[in-house]
This record gives structure tokens, sequence and C-alpha cells, in this order.
């Protein structure tokens, strides 16, 4: 064992003496501060949405042609209510507006879909709705609306809005109108203003009670039960930014991942996991390609063979000391991305816990652990092609040939496979590249039906033997010239 301990330090000096792996460690750094780099730019392009109040850019008489250009039957209705906005001063602005990496609500937003809100109550009551023993309470109900909107009081104005919405489910007893009923009493519950991360989650969930009250699945990362269940619990426990099962494979932009709940640095954190594979599989070839036919290149095989050890000791020890390098890589990509994500998107939020569904119940987890997870599968490509850059260099005793024709299967291999399965070529799915990508197999996105990680698993073990197999045969067997 002191023999293989010994071994193994040996080659950890040969690998890290080189300059070589110096400048690759250096790249890897660089390649962490690029990514986020980018993606911060990225977030930056998108400009702010200003709010201008309509008086100030069109005339009362504009607004009414525009409205009469889009050519349906409520022009006029559409016009009145611009005039509305123009009598009122009242500002005209989106939902969310984008200032740099931040999304906010503007303070204004609420007033503005208020005043839609206002006129349909309006046109529900001309167009005959309520019965005329309701008219009464119905008109007093949009007087209430419309001063809580002139006193910009949004809780007043809401509270209006459940009566209102009561007043018409009475009349129109609709399920979407009974989900839309409970997310006012939920705002109000939770005084969720709009903007704030408890008038999202609750966004959510009536989006969610929707879909499945019209068996409409339009959730992609988990379905819409789980989206009920986690975020009703964030409300009962107070969670403001949480991580969630498949967030890898959502949208890395930053903006999305703060619709999403996720806070600011995990939406960096959770966007390195795009190119993880690639950084540490390119690092590891070229280390691995090297680690055996660089004894030969160098002229030190001879040297080395010539210790009183066993062949498959030398070879243990450097296949041991390339997977234990990649895994020292894998822990500096890791933190090298928290401090850049940090960095540019900020340190907020990493109390933020990882919540998923198991047997119905929501079950809290740490979103370390849960992003550290991803890391380690996301590494298994690169071990793999490593791991073949390995064997290739006991075989063909070229470091060049070895690594040049590992990166080229690495980097083509799964163009190669994803255009055979879009040729319809699903027994693609037992190519090597089509199950290394551990993290698309398990959020089921490889493109081949059944395709599942314990089959991945076994085809790269299938694979992994072979590799194992040709560097013991080529390197322990065959004769030393």
């Amino acid at each position: 064992m002191s023999k293989l301990r010994g071994l193994l330090v040996n080659e950890y000096i040969k690998i890290f003496g080189k300059l070589s792996t110096r400048i690759l460690l250096g790249l890897v750094i660089l390649g962490a501060l690029g990514f986020n780099g980018i993606i911060y730019l990225v977030s930056r392009q998108t400009s702010l949405t200003h709010a201008t109040p309509f008086g100030g850019a069109l005339t009362a008489y504009e607004l009414r042609n525009i409205a009469q250009e889009r050519g349906h039957d409520q022009w006029e209705r559409d016009a009145t209510r611009y005039d509305y906005f123009i009598a009122n001063l009242i500002t005209h602005t989106p939902t969310v507006y984008v200032q740099g990496v931040r999304i906010e609500q503007h303070p204004e937003a609420w007033r503005t879909q208020a005043v839609y809100t206002l006129f349909d109550f309006r046109w529900l009551m001309e167009d005959g709705l309520f019965p005329a023993a309701a008219r009464p309470e119905a008109a007093a109900i949009h007087a209430a609306m419309d001063e809580a909107i002139l006193a910009g009081d949004w809780l007043a104005f809401t509270s209006a809005f459940h009566r209102g919405q009561e007043l018409h489910y009475r009349h129109d007893p609709a399920p979407e109108l009974a989900i839309a009923i409970w997310a006012t009493e939920q705002a109000l519950a939770h005084n969720a203003y709009p903007g704030s991360w408890q008038y999202h989650a609750i966004y959510l969930v009536q989006t969610a009670k929707t879909s499945l009250l019209h068996h409409d699945e339009r959730h992609r990362y988990f379905d819409a039960q789980d989206v009920m269940r986690i975020n009703l619990y964030r409300l009962e426990q107070g969670i403001p930014g949480y991580l969630f099962p498949g967030m890898e494979f959502a949208h890395f932009h930053p903006h999305t991942m703060h619709l999403t709940g996720i806070p600011g640095i995990w939406a960096g954190f959770a966007a390195s996991l795009e190119f993880i594979g690639t950084l540490l599989g390119a690092f590891l070839i070229i280390i691995a390609g090297g680690v055996i036919a660089g004894e030969y290149a160098g002229g030190t095989i001879k040297f080395l063979l010539i210790n009183p050890v066993a062949r498959w000791k030398f070879l243990l020890a450097k296949y041991v000391a390339v997977l234990t390098v990649g895994l020292g890589v894998l822990a500096l990509l890791f933190f090298a991305n928290f401090i850049f994500s940090g960095l540019f998107f900020g340190f907020g939020g990493l109390s933020a816990p990882f919540l998923s569904v198991v047997e119905g119940e929501v079950v809290r987890r740490s979103a370390w652990l849960y992003i550290a997870s991803r890391y380690l599968l996301g590494m298994a490509g690169a071990m793999v092609l490593a791991t073949f850059a390995f064997a290739l260099s006991a075989l063909v005793r070229s470091a060049a040939l070895a690594i040049g024709l590992s990166m080229f299967l690495f980097l083509g291999g799964w163009g190669a496979v994803a255009l055979l399965r879009d040729l319809g070529f699903y027994q693609a799915r037992y190519i090597l590249f089509a199950n290394t990508n551990l993290l698309s197999v398990i959020g089921g996105y490889t493109g081949f039906a059944h395709h599942t990680l314990g089959f991945a698993l076994l085809n790269i073990a299938a694979h992994m033997i072979v590799f194992l197999w040709t560097a013991w045969d080529a390197f322990v067997r065959t004769d030393i010239k």
C-alpha cells in the first residue's frame, strides 16, 4: 500500500510539475470568470422599460385613432379606458421592468392593471351580467375600486375587487373565477403586494390550479401538483427564494431565475452547470492523454518499469491520479463559480433551501448539496472521455494522437448522436455519448424514449470496462521495446 501511495504522489508531482498543467488550471479559472461575465453582460442587454404617462406622449385624439385602427368592435371602449388614464394622470406601465440584473415591480404597475380591471367590471355591468337587484351593490363596488385607484390604495382596491369577484361568481359560477377568488383572498391574507415574492408564489399556484382544471400540463420542469405544493409551502413557511428539482434545465438567464424564485447568486451558479462538463472534459482529456504516452515520448518508461513494482500498480496509480485530479478541478470550478457568481450577481440568498416533493410531501434540503450533486453528475461524461484518452494513450503511445482523437470525439460525439436521433435512428441511444450527460437523462431531455438512468449507467459501465481492459492489456501485458 505504501508503494502505491508513493507512486500516486509521484504522479501528482509529474502532473502538476508541468507548465502546461498550470496553464490549464489558469484557463479553467478564466473560463469560470468569462462564463459568469458573459451571463452578466447578456443580462445587462435588456434595457430598462421606462414608464411614461399616456398624456405625456399621445393625445386623447391619437389614442382613439390607435384604438380604432386595431379593427375590433370594442375600440370605443378601449378609447374610453385610455381617456381615464389621461384624465387622471395615471402612469401606464408594464408589470415588471428590468434594471441591469434586477427585475423590479414599478410602484405604479398595480394601478395600470387595476384600471383594466375597473373597466372590465364596468362593462360587465353595462352588458347586463348582474340582475336589477344586484346592480346597486355592483355600482358601489365599482365606485370603491375607482376611489381606491385614484387614492393609490392597493389594499382598498384589492378588497373591493374581491367583493366584485364574489358578486360575479354568484351570477356566473365559473371554476376559473373560483380559482381567481382564492388567489385574491391569499393576496389579502399575506398582504402580497404586486411584485413581492408572495404575490408571485400565489400566481404560480393559481396558474397550476388552472392548468389542472383544464388538464393542461404547462409546467415543463415539474408537474402542476408539485408547483402548488411547493409554493403553498413557501407561503406557509415564509420562504422568498428557493431551488427546485430540474432547475439546471430551466433557462439560466438571471431574469428568468429571478422570476422563478431563485436568488441572485444561485442564478449564476445554476448557469455554470451548463459548461462544467465541457471545460472539465477538455482538461481531463489533455491530462489523461499524456499520462502514459508522455512516459514513452520522454524515454522514461524503461526507467519506470525497472523498479520492483508490478506494472498494474503503475497503471492504477496513473489512473487514480487522473480521477483525483479531475475531482480537484471540479472542486476548483465549484468554488470559482460560487465566487464569480457572487461578485457579479450578489451574495444574497445563500440560505435559500432546495425544495422538492416526495410522495406528496414537500421536503426541504440544502441547496449547496443539491448543486454539489449536480456538479458530480455533470462530471460523468468528462470522466468517461478521460478514461478513453487514458486507454488510447496506453495503446498508441502517442499523446498527440490520444488527445486529438479524444477531443474530436468529445466535441463531435453529442452532435452525431443528436443528428442520428433526429433522423429517426433511435438505436443511437446505445452510443456512449447519448448516455454521458446524466443530468439530461435524469431530466428526460435526451430525446430518446424509455431512456432511464439505469440504462445510461449500464452503458457507461460497459464502455468503461472496455477502456480499462484495453489500457491494462496495452500497458501490463505488452512488452516494452
